[in-house]
């Protein structure tokens, strides 16, 4: 968009051709010296009108990130010494203006739900050079279109491999395809949507169900920048039948008979824990089905081996199916001997061994043994 300073209406320029001319005789001298500088400052366009090249300059006006849809780009103000001109910016975001030479304050207000980005200053000062092209930017945010959907679950034993899933389709617009949001078994997940109506379809993971109360599907209204949170509550199922928990430990000595023992507890219904050990090969423990909690006890000489975790949670056992749990173990480094003394034993070492304590140490033929208790008896 180019507008001559000629074009301007007077109210926003203050000034009319004849006042223009008045103006610039004003800084000559005589009625001659008028007429010599009208000359001198005017030029003829190709559709006859007169338009200023000495005494004015341009200055381009740069927008960017307007929203698709906006009936303009923001309104640009000049305010100088000739008074206050008002330019609104096209919705292509680019406006060229002709005024006269001077230093101008430039004040950008955005269009309706745009701001200024971060960083840029909505005034600016400019300097208008005569016949130059002085260009100035404005960058903006667009206004938010999306908002979120939130999709929380509780009830969830500790342990869960899964929250379940979501399954969320726009129901304003005709011919959608749902979204499936899977939530983790920490119990939340996030979708951001464009703002509009959608339908929240949620499924429970295996072992669970809805608790008593609970709407499905749900509907709701995302606004832009805005989020909406679906909150279900869910309940574990009462499995039925048996299966099998096979427990194995591996890294024990060749030769090693035992691998420990397992605490097991079941966790999604009243049972009493059951204890069972561990040979060097696996063991099969015949279960309900149900979800459980295995407590692993370490073979003395043993310590788990890196990376593995104990209790083990969330352990599901299904009708007619196998579940392995197993274990990783490394063998404790030899150390000193330890053995517990009694007081009376302490006694009859006599007094070259009267300092022995509690966590003390001593020998006996080359060997050094430390005392970890002392017990009186």
């Amino acid at each position: 968009m180019n507008t001559r300073y000629s074009d301007l209406p007077i109210s926003s320029l203050t000034q009319s051709r004849s006042l223009k001319s008045t103006w610039v005789g004003r800084r000559a001298f005589g009625v001659l010296a008028v007429f010599t500088a009208v000359l001198l400052t005017t030029a003829s366009c190709d559709d006859g009108s007169i338009t200023d090249t000495l005494d004015t300059g341009r200055v381009r006006v740069v927008v960017t990130g307007v929203n698709a849809g906006s009936p303009n780009a923001g309104v640009v103000r000049y305010s100088g010494t000739l008074g206050i001109i008002n330019v609104t910016v096209p919705d292509s975001g680019v406006v060229e203006q002709e005024i006269p030479i001077g230093t101008y304050q430039i004040t950008y207000i955005p269009p309706a739900g745009h701001s200024l980005a971060a960083g840029q200053t909505a005034d600016r000062e400019v300097v208008v050079i005569a016949g130059a092209l002085t260009e100035v930017t404005f960058a903006l945010t667009p206004p938010a279109t999306s908002g979120t959907i939130r999709v929380t679950v509780s009830g969830l034993a500790t342990g869960a491999a899964s929250g379940g899933s979501a399954s969320i389709l726009r129901t304003d617009i005709g011919g959608q395809t749902p979204a499936t949001l899977n939530i983790p078994a920490a119990g939340s997940a996030d979708l951001p949507v464009p703002a509009g109506t959608y339908q929240i379809t949620y499924s429970a993971p295996s072992g669970y169900q809805l608790a008593a109360g609970q709407v499905n599907p749900r509907n709701a209204t995302i606004n832009a920048g805005a989020g909406v949170t679906a909150a279900f509550t869910v309940t574990a199922t009462q499995q039925t039948g048996n299966g099998t928990m096979r427990l194995s430990v591996s890294g024990l000595a060749s030769g090693a008979t035992a691998g420990g023992s397992v605490s097991i507890q079941r966790t999604d219904a009243a049972a009493a824990p059951t204890t069972t050990n561990i040979g060097a090969t696996a063991t099969d423990v015949p279960l309900p089905a149900g979800t459980y909690s295995v407590t692993y006890t370490l073979p003395s000489g043993y310590q788990l081996a890196a990376g593995q975790s104990n209790p083990r949670t969330g352990v599901t056992i299904t009708n007619g199916q196998t579940t392995s749990v197993g274990f990783a173990v490394s063998q404790t480094a030899p150390g000193t001997p330890q053995i517990v003394f009694f007081s009376d034993f302490r006694t009859a070492l006599g007094t070259s061994q009267a300092a022995v304590t509690d966590g003390g140490k001593w020998n006996i033929d080359a060997v050094t043994f430390e005392t970890m208790q002392i017990i009186s008896l």
